[in-house]
């Protein structure tokens, strides 16, 4: 087993011993017993719609790049995807395995390595637009130490997203070399815009699907709460530092409902049930895999010579 594998399963290991030491495990027994099993299908029916529209951004984002395939490849693929994410490390092993999957046999394999950046990047670029809107309406929830840095860092975000394009010419004589088709999904106006919009609809489905489990759990809160604080702990998560988040997201929740006063037992728990809707929609692409569903279409896959 490699170092890294290793240092990942000791921090996820570590902040659930850490936890579980922290926190009242009767308490948090109950709250999950309690929890109405409806409004986790519903978490997980809105989970399945983010993938949904997630999968039609990759594929208007590949589109802009000269990747042309069907609709139903970039589904299925993403639903793999969002399985293998479940069982490596971080959220982005999955995004590994779709750029093989869509470059096995092709020409312009870097491109379609980008539309792969290109997701995560727009994801990103929502991300930061409902954590600025989530700072306005609940700054509380950030420590005044940490506060005005986070706003600093998140409006620098935003402007850097936007202004991509502008920075371009900077990039490339800093960097020679720098390929042009990274650009490409803010030279296509068209591409832009329905990325954009498209990730603003799949983030506030993430929020919204939290907030829903919140309301299973009879939390306090309103859906400003869930506004800042789903982004935030979907940044963290993502990163490579755990195994699939798993404690840090758990921990993250519980931080946050203890800025306002509340449990850390239904933060943690709230972890829980959103880790079982990330199991639950992984493992329909677990199955699609099994079931060799991958390899079906791939002859209708195409990459053009030149970015449109």
């Amino acid at each position: 087993m490699r170092p890294g594998t290793i240092a990942r399963i000791a921090v996820s290991l570590g902040t659930v011993l850490w936890l579980a030491h922290r926190i009242d495990l009767g308490s948090l027994v109950r709250a999950l017993k309690g929890f109405p099993p409806g409004y986790f299908l519903i978490a997980a029916v809105l989970f399945a719609g983010a993938q949904i529209l997630s999968s039609r951004r990759w594929q208007v984002l590949a589109q802009a790049l000269g990747v042309r395939a069907p609709y139903g490849l970039f589904l299925r693929y993403y639903f793999i995807g969002s399985y293998f994410n479940l069982i490596m490390p971080g959220a982005i092993g999955g995004d590994v395995i779709k750029a093989w999957l869509l470059a096995r046999g092709q020409e312009g394999k870097l491109r379609i390595s980008y539309s792969i950046v290109g997701d995560r990047g727009f994801g990103l670029g929502a991300i930061l637009t409902l954590s600025l809107v989530g700072l306005m309406l609940r700054p509380e929830l950030i420590p005044q130490v940490a506060r005005w840095p986070l706003l600093m860092l998140v409006i620098s975000g935003n402007l850097v997203f936007f202004a991509a394009p502008l920075l371009g010419p900077v990039i490339r004589r800093l960097v020679p070399g720098f390929p042009e088709d990274v650009f490409a999904f803010w030279h296509d106006r068209r591409a832009f815009v329905e990325a954009y919009l498209l990730s603003l609809a799949i983030q506030l489905l993430v929020v919204v699907f939290h907030w829903i489990l919140g309301k299973g759990l009879k939390l306090p809160y309103g859906f400003d709460f869930y506004l800042l604080t789903v982004p935030i702990i979907s940044v963290v998560t993502s990163l490579p530092f755990s195994v699939s988040g798993i404690g840090i997201r758990e921990g993250g929740f519980a931080f946050f409902i203890q800025q306002l006063g509340g449990e850390p037992e239904l933060g943690v728990a709230l972890g829980i049930l959103a880790f079982g809707v990330f199991l639950v929609v992984g493992g329909v692409g677990g199955l699609i895999y099994a079931l060799g569903e991958h390899e079906r279409g791939k002859e209708a896959l195409s990459v053009q010579k030149r970015c449109r």
